[in-house]
């Protein structure tokens, strides 16, 4: 079941120093500048959605449109876990097991993955008597450390599984068709998530009690949210709305737009000092947001990459992902930024 495959690595290094690029086959050299190195993945047509970073040390990654997960080590090796067509993965965590979980968005389940094989150890169904659809999305992991909270994309609802049981437990969101699509444990514990259409966010508690707020820009589009526990408060991102912005607990929201006005952004992360990162779906940049709220935008070497997601990666440098190009990239030695 696994297919290993090299990838074409351009490594440019930073600033004063020598660029020097290497590849691993027949591909062609990536456009490139000081910033950024990026990794072709096999598939042109995959879809290349989440990442997180494994205990093994590495980045996993879901292809949505060709049903695969992918890991990538640091120096660009890739191995292919393809997965069963049509489930479509999207979202991806690991719990405090070591247990690797992913979405099944078009078949209405979530499921462990073998990380040595690729093959699927357990499948969850999540859907109730009567239900047609959930389309679970986004996966996050409780404070436990193996209770599992996904927002269902399409079923207008939040969801807790426990996997030890199987046990399933939906929570429907008060407004309709909100389409909630993130979901990640905020600083005070609770499970925080946005809504793409009904442009809030919000948390659950462990309780399952609901607490939502509205955005102050209209139609804004909330899509990733973090944590930051040093400030207790949790960043967002609004893709339509042009800006990122904190909200707490009380429901204070405070928004900060980034400098090219008709940006649509997309994932929102923060780097090893607590600094936040900002990927756009266009135009083609990395943003990086200085401590007074300001942004200073980067290009993206590849054209039309339509950035995703970006995370802290396991070598301290801003890892995100392409959906459009099908790529893997990093901000090339991140800490000299700050």
């Amino acid at each position: 079941m696994l297919q290993k495959l090299p990838v074409a690595l351009l490594l440019i290094l930073w600033v004063a120093g020598c660029g020097s690029g290497t590849t691993a086959s027949s591909t062609s050299a990536l456009n490139s500048n000081s910033m950024f190195a990026e990794f072709d993945l096999p598939d042109a047509d995959g879809s290349t959605h989440e990442i997180t970073v494994g205990p093994d040390g590495n980045l996993w990654i879901t292809q949505m449109m060709t049903s695969k997960v992918i890991r990538l080590t640091t120096s660009g090796i890739i191995t292919v876990f393809p997965q069963e067509e049509e489930t479509h993965p999207h979202g991806i965590v690991f719990d405090k097991l070591g247990q690797l979980w992913i979405t099944l968005q078009d078949v209405n389940a979530l499921s462990q993955i073998d990380t040595l094989t690729g093959r699927e150890i357990q499948r969850i169904s999540l859907l109730k008597p009567g239900a047609t659809t959930i389309a679970p999305h986004g996966l996050g992991l409780g404070p436990d450390g193996t209770t599992l909270w996904f927002t269902g994309k399409y079923g207008n609802q939040i969801g807790k599984v426990v996997p030890t049981t199987g046990a399933v437990t939906l929570y429907p969101l008060p407004h309709a068709d909100s389409e909630p699509l993130y979901i990640k444990r905020g600083y005070d514990d609770n499970m925080w998530f946005t809504e793409y259409l009904g442009n809030r966010v919000g948390f659950i508690t462990p309780a399952g009690i609901i607490h939502e707020f509205d955005t102050p820009t209209p139609e804004s589009g909330p899509i990733a949210i973090v944590p930051d526990s040093k400030n207790n408060f949790m960043w967002f991102s609004e893709a339509l709305g042009h800006a990122f912005a904190t909200v707490d607990a009380s429901g204070t929201i405070v928004e900060h737009p980034v400098p090219t006005a008709t940006a649509v952004l997309a994932g929102l992360g923060l780097d090893s000092t607590g600094s936040v990162w900002l990927s756009y779906q266009s135009p083609n940049y990395i943003g990086h947001v200085a401590s007074d709220f300001s942004v200073k935008e980067y290009a993206v070497p590849t054209a039309s990459a339509v950035m995703h997601r970006i995370i802290l990666g396991p070598d301290g440098n801003m890892w995100f992902t392409e959906i459009s190009a099908d790529k893997v990239g990093h901000v090339v030695n991140t800490a000299q930024l700050h």
